[in-house]
């Protein structure tokens, strides 16, 4: 048992000695995936390949859709300057249109046929139906929900493993957060920054797992983007301030923070003041806090887990990379 203990300290000291790039790359997809052969591995690298091919062709489609939806709405700018270049000059009063029998005509024409035709169009309609036609192609080749949420728990586990700052992730940079300040353990070629709605998803799946602690440290950067965004809307995304909130005054009631919570919940009822069921939650918090005093210095935990039995150790070692290991921690 003693050997088999020493043998499985090596070995993570062996992972640990690799370059982090490797760890963080190839980690990452790995956790993304819980695979462990190198086949396996290998064919979650494919996945990967194969799911930015499949947006190459979504953008294809996409781009098809715009332009098509360009031309309609430049035809009906030309209808709306036509129209409107006739009351601004020459229908300045009804005279105008009786003196000339022409502009009667036309101005019933357009009253009875034209407007008609612009408000039930079909081109619209059939724009959006190419565009979801396309989309529908390549359906049975995107990423699941549960690749989605698998990619979510990866990045919380790689967070964890290397104590790496949740701001840092947010902004595109891979920093753990030290006495001194933020330090950099890795710079990417590219980066990338993480909007609100990606943060929200993050949070939301760390939510239904029960999972405070990570929901917590999501869920506020993504209510720190979405207030900073409200009143503008993205096409693209699934959540809002009001959800984002919703599920982080409920993560920080369950935390023990029961007065941070009814902050949030009246923020809540200030933006949707017709949501009964926040409004139960306010009562409910107001009776909890009249009853025992507020804590104001919850100290929010990460959970327990089984997922590493030697966890301290080994997100100890790799957080120590690149040093000579000389005493590992009980």
């Amino acid at each position: 048992m003693q050997d088999r203990t020493h043998r499985s300290t090596r070995t993570h000291c062996g992972v640990c000695i690799l370059s982090f790039k490797m760890l963080l790359v190839l980690g990452f997809i790995s956790l993304i995936l819980a695979q462990q052969t190198l086949c396996e591995m290998y064919t979650s690298v494919v996945n990967v390949q194969q799911a930015i091919a499949v947006e190459k062709e979504l953008l294809k489609y996409l781009n098809s859709y715009i332009e098509d939806e360009t031309l309609r709405l430049n035809d009906l700018k030309r209808f709306y300057g036509k129209v409107s270049n006739l009351h601004a000059n020459v229908f300045q009063g009804a005279g105008t249109a009786m003196a000339n029998p022409l502009f009667a005509y036309t101005l019933i024409k357009r009253l009875q046929s034209e407007w008609l035709n612009v408000v039930y169009s079909n081109e619209a309609n059939e724009n959006t139906q190419a565009f979801k036609s396309g989309y529908e192609k390549e359906e049975s080749r995107l990423p699941k929900f549960e690749d989605l949420q698998g990619a979510a728990k990866g990045l919380m586990r790689l967070q964890d493993v290397y104590a790496l700052s949740v701001k840092g992730l947010v902004n595109g940079l891979f920093q753990r957060d030290t006495a001194g300040g933020a330090v950099d353990i890795y710079r990417a070629v590219n980066s990338i920054t993480l909007s609100g709605d990606d943060c929200f998803l993050i949070g939301k799946v760390a939510y239904e797992m029960e999972d405070y602690y990570h929901s917590v440290l999501w869920l506020e950067p993504a209510a720190s983007l979405f207030r900073r965004a409200y009143r503008t809307w993205n096409t693209e995304d699934e959540g809002s301030l009001e959800d984002v909130l919703d599920h982080l005054a409920f993560s920080h009631f369950k935390t023990g923070n029961v007065s941070y919570a009814l902050s949030l919940s009246r923020e809540i009822l200030h933006l949707d003041p017709s949501n009964k069921r926040v409004t139960r939650n306010i009562e409910k918090y107001e009776k909890i806090l009249a009853a025992s005093p507020a804590n104001s210095d919850v100290l929010i935990q990460r959970p327990n887990t089984t997922y590493l039995q030697t966890r301290n150790t080994y997100e100890w070692l790799c957080q120590t990379l690149g040093s000579q290991v000389t005493q590992i921690p009980e």
